[in-house]
């Protein structure tokens, strides 16, 4: 009984795309897509559903028309190449598609108020002369 009700509660807890205004066929579509090649790339495993929610939830921007009123969902690049870091910041550190390591990384990014991948970079290299000057 504990079991089943931990588990339906974690069930009921994955937060499903469709909950979200704006999401249409087409935008899980792209969704898995995305995710599919960034887990060729980047995996030593095929992506899971779940592995498709987290790249949802990790490049979705969601905007609503101000004059029809109707939400409206995209994935800007920017997010996009910031998640491709996040990912090949966890290959670097022996942990591939280890979602807690990717939303770290992404967590100090938007901590530090880095938007793009050049950004990103820029950081990574003044942290680096930092520590060699150190």
């Amino acid at each position: 009984m504990a079991e089943n009700a931990v588990s339906e509660y974690l069930q009921n807890r994955e937060l499903d795309a469709c909950a979200y205004f704006g999401v249409t066929d087409e935008t899980m579509q792209t969704v898995s897509a995305f995710t599919d090649v960034i887990f060729r790339r980047f995996a030593s495993r095929q992506a899971t559903d779940t592995d498709r929610m987290n790249v949802f939830h990790a490049l979705r921007y969601s905007e609503q028309d101000k004059q029809s009123g109707e939400w409206r969902i995209s994935f800007p690049r920017d997010k996009l190449d910031l998640l491709m870091y996040a990912f090949e910041q966890a290959v670097l550190a022996g942990k591939p598609a280890d979602w807690k390591y990717i939303n770290a990384v992404l967590n100090r990014l938007s901590q530090r108020s880095i938007k793009t991948l050049e950004q990103a970079e820029d950081y990574d290299i003044r942290r680096d002369i930092a520590r060699n000057e150190g």
